[in-house]
């Protein structure tokens, strides 16, 4: 889920900001919220506008793709992290009620060095490097896991977005313009879950990443059904952080009857792990390679670990069996009115989840965490086999 605050939030912080930023600063911010509305009035302008430029296009373009779907995502306006996996998913929902049979995936520039300018803390935390690292590693192989016709453009330039938007018939976020960029709804999953449960499967792993995950768990799992811990050791929002020592505790008790793999935090994965997980094997290339993380996470029977950004690849594939631990008020975006404002509600799972996808409303505690993985081992096991679609690697 993104990182920024609501309208009210934002207001508060407003003074600290010019202070810190100075006016040149806040005479910027004012120009991107006129192309960025967040009031109602501001953005029924919007709306009348991009209609406007819309048929503007339409009277003087040349020929237009018809067939295809063009998914717009804008960093003006989008963050570069894993909310991608959400934007795609709802793209590719859009282009099947639109009956397209292609989805072709947009990466426009923001104005601030490409990206969209964020809060002063997450600045301070993953700053524009890191946030490049991330646009090449995270977002652009994003669509590459949606078994989808279509293709992708990198724009070097808003003016090459524009071109691109011009020529697109169908469009989507629905109202995006170039010059008038729109953010998909953050809302979104559970908005459409009941559309999002009818349609899956939407993401799905290459079968060469498939090939390569097979052969790390044949020198790793010993034929053994493997749960897969997912870290995270982020320097932003670090409450939210996976708490290694009951890790460690629930990974030693599983060990005599799953094969145990970790996923570094992306972040960390290049340093010595932490000694208490030295014993268990650790899968760096999933750290690094979305491909692979996505085959990994397929293979496992279950993914486990605090909420984190990669976990929104489990939440669109019903080949991924995962626990997600959340404890409300660890940070902003925690915040149970900020869950709310996404219709998410503490204490059950969003509504577009499936049977096999279990949020627990506590910290990952020790107890807490092998509780739920066994429940989920035990409903797992009493499925019937041939009503499952999904076979983790130990049952291929």
């Amino acid at each position: 889920m993104s990182d920024h605050f609501s309208l009210p939030h934002r207001l508060v912080a407003l003074p600290r900001k010019i202070q810190a930023h100075g006016w040149n600063w806040a005479v910027r911010r004012l120009g991107a919220e006129f192309r960025v509305p967040t009031t109602g009035p501001g953005r029924l302008i919007r709306g009348v506008l991009v209609a406007g430029l819309k048929l503007v296009a339409k009277l003087f373009a040349g020929r237009r793709v018809g067939n295809t779907l063009f998914a717009f995502y804008d960093l003006e306006v989008m963050p570069v992290t894993f909310d991608a996996v959400s934007f795609l998913a709802l793209a590719d929902l859009a282009r099947r009620k639109a009956m397209l049979p292609n989805l072709h995936m947009v990466i426009v520039p923001g104005r601030n060095a490409g990206l969209r300018e964020e809060n002063l803390d997450y600045e301070a935390a993953i700053n524009v490097d890191v946030r490049r690292w991330r646009l090449r590693h995270i977002i652009l192989p994003l669509r590459s896991l949606l078994p989808v016709p279509g293709g992708q453009t990198l724009c070097a330039s808003r003016e090459e977005g524009e071109r691109v938007w011009r020529t697109a018939r169908h469009t989507w976020p629905e109202g995006y313009s170039v010059d008038f960029p729109v953010a998909s709804a953050t809302d979104g999953p559970i908005v459409q879950a009941a559309e999002l449960r009818a349609n899956y499967p939407l993401l799905r792993a290459p079968d060469q990443a498939c090939r390569y995950v097979r052969q790390f768990l044949d020198a790793h799992a010993d034929g053994r059904p493997t749960i897969v811990f997912s870290l995270r050791e982020s320097p932003y929002s670090v409450a939210r952080n996976s708490d290694i020592a009951a890790t460690a505790q629930v990974a030693r008790e599983l060990s005599p009857r799953f094969a145990v793999i970790l996923v570094p935090d992306t972040d960390t994965a290049m340093d010595l792990p932490p000694p208490e997980l030295a014993a268990f094997p650790i899968c760096s290339a999933a750290a690094f390679n979305l491909e692979i993380r996505m085959a990994l996470y397929e293979a496992a029977l279950i993914v486990a670990g605090v909420a984190q950004g990669p976990f929104e690849l489990c939440w669109y594939s019903d080949r991924c069996r995962y626990v997600s631990f959340l404890e409300p008020g660890l940070s902003p975006q925690t915040e149970p009115h900020f869950l709310r404002q996404r219709k998410v509600i503490c204490g059950t799972s969003p509504a577009f989840t499936l049977s096999s996808h279990r949020w627990v409303w506590q910290r990952d505690k020790a107890g807490t965490m092998l509780e739920a993985i066994d429940d989920l081992a035990d409903w797992l096991d009493a499925q019937p086999r041939l009503t499952r679609n999904w076979y983790p690697y130990h049952e291929l």
